[in-house]
């Protein structure tokens, strides 16, 4: 329900169908466990947290409070994370999720060429859009054809029950120190292992990490400037100060969704998403008095007029904030960095600070899970599953170190250069090729830095929005939980809740009407899926 992906109810229903029929044929016989919950199970320890050793930051992080660290200009002292190349020529598939066309072939990319000679393997990449991943996946689940890794993700639905029945298990490779094996990979923080959760008590994804605050409001901070600021405001402050930057077929703030009811209930003290009561039960936020009030002030701001009119993509949207015809839209805390490059010096980009209701709770911001993607194996010998666990471990490479640079940006001379302070500076052909191409950061990624190349006052800001909000974050309890009745139940009770939101905003129905979607919420699998919760909760956490 927070910083969601935009996949469609067709995909994703068509990937029940297909994630269901694979389950059904591959269930039997395996001597493997069938369902990913982890109610009865041994639960084995995380992998140990040994952050890397690099060049140290100008702005000092905190990986437990959710604060990245800062780096105001690129390293000069680089490291040596990965002593010895990985492999000896070997070829490994990969299922790879992409947000970009496919890049050339590595006959015709010399930035692929380049990562598969430092990794001493042969990648062969086949990519797919993120928008048809599930769809993918779960074809994948149902004619049992694997490639060696997968980029997968939780929005298929049985994928869980498919990885603890026919994943490789990462256990004896990665929990506790046995992951020192793997010292990049141990540099990943807890909470990016405990997001993606165990399957069946076992490890079996590699997650893709990412910081923790998700989603934010980003901004042009100069127009807010102009009408007030983007912090120490009150809720009527923030709505007059999006009346006044609404005008002339300018916006402020990019289409309404459900997403903005969901950041206007943590700012007025909503729990993320989920919330236990004394008993260990868990109820949604949407059943809050404080989801009704957000339900109702985002109405109040569609009446204004506040919100871009068109429903269009985020990257539609990106282009619409980066030429300055809307001034606000909901993304991530990582494609901050991304808009600070389009935009240049054009206008200086921020992020919301939440506002003081002054009664009740005081504000929230919603954590995410920690990560964006996880990695899968296919079932292997142990010395295959070690070799694509150095790859990974390659690929993981902190910022600051020479494998970085390779899998970030290329090749020196041909894909960058440095200038007389020791930036990196892209050359046309990285326009071509780089790191969105050839998106190797969801196979395995390093924890993210703030860094914004030429850019040192934008990285500051980064910064100081996460040391000024820390506070405030507060983690869902349902992250890292898998459940049969989630699998079965979610798609739909997710559904409902959206489209009634948009309903209730769009003014095609009244507030009031909430209280009778919750009402088809719990009969059509809310209660299934919160009680399934809670036994899979106790498993985990205890009561």
């Amino acid at each position: 329900m927070t910083a969601r992906r935009s996949y469609s109810r067709r995909a994703l229903l068509g990937a029940g169908a297909a994630a269901g029929a694979g389950l059904m044929l591959g269930g039997c016989g395996t001597g493997r466990a069938q369902r990913a919950t982890n109610v009865g199970k041994d639960l084995v320890p995380w992998p140990e947290y040994l952050p890397a050793e690099g060049p140290p930051p100008d702005l000092a992080g905190d990986a437990d409070a959710g604060i990245q660290q800062g780096y105001l200009r690129y390293p000069t002292d680089l490291v040596t994370s990965v002593p010895e190349r990985p492999g000896r020529g070997e070829e490994i598939t990969v299922l790879l999720v992409t947000n970009e066309p496919p890049p050339s072939p590595p006959s015709r990319n010399r930035m692929w060429r380049a990562v598969n000679e430092a990794l001493g393997v042969e990648l062969k990449l086949s990519f797919v859009p993120s928008l048809y991943l599930p769809q993918r996946v779960a074809t994948m689940m149902a004619s049992e054809d694997m490639p060696d890794v997968i980029t997968c993700m939780d929005e298929v639905p049985r994928i869980g029950d498919f990885v603890a029945t026919k994943c490789a298990d990462l256990t004896p490779y990665l929990s506790g120190s046995a992951v020192r094996d793997y010292p990049n990979l141990a540099n990943l923080p807890t909470y990016a292992w405990s997001g993606v959760g165990r399957f069946n008590g076992r490890l079996m994804g590699v997650p893709i990490e990412r910081p923790q605050p998700s989603p934010v409001m980003l901004c042009n901070r100069d127009a807010f400037d102009g009408a007030g600021g983007l912090e120490e405001w009150t809720p009527e402050e923030f709505r007059e100060r999006m009346r006044e930057l609404t005008a002339d077929r300018r916006w402020a703030s990019g289409c309404v969704t459900k997403t903005d009811v969901d950041r206007h209930a943590a700012w007025r003290g909503g729990d993320n998403l989920w919330s236990l009561d004394g008993a260990g039960a868990f109820h949604p936020v949407e059943a809050t008095e404080a989801y009704a009030d957000a339900l109702g002030f985002v109405r109040d701001l569609v009446s204004d007029g506040v919100f871009y009119p068109d429903q269009i993509t985020v990257p539609e949207l990106k282009i619409q904030l980066f030429g300055e015809n809307v001034f606000a839209i909901s993304d991530t805390l990582p494609a901050y960095q991304t808009g600070v490059a389009a935009v240049g010096d054009s206008f200086a980009l921020d992020m919301a600070r939440p506002y003081a209701t002054g009664a009740g709770a005081g504000p929230k911001l919603w954590s995410g899970p920690g990560w964006v993607n996880y990695t899968i194996l296919k079932d292997a010998e142990p010395e295959r599953i070690r070799l694509i666990l150095r790859v990974l471990d390659y690929l993981a490479a902190p910022f600051g170190s020479r494998e970085y640079e390779v899998v970030r940006f290329g090749v020196e001379g041909a894909h960058y250069t440095r200038d007389e302070d020791g930036e990196i500076v892209l050359t046309d052909l990285a326009d071509l090729e780089n790191y969105n191409t050839l998106p190797l950061q969801y196979l395995s990624s390093p924890p993210l830095v703030a860094y914004n190349p030429g850019f040192p006052e934008a990285t500051r800001r980064q910064w100081q929005y996460q040391v000024d909000t820390s506070e405030f974050l507060v983690a869902n309890p349902a992250t890292g939980l898998r459940t049969a009745a989630k699998d079965r139940y979610g798609t739909v009770t997710e559904q409902i809740l959206v489209d009634a939101c948009n309903d209730i905003v769009n003014g095609r129905a009244p507030v009031t009407s909430w209280d009778g979607v919750l009402r088809r919420w719990r009969d059509e699998g809310g209660v299934e899926i919160a009680e399934g919760l809670q036994a899979e909760y106790e498993a985990v956490h205890g009561r």
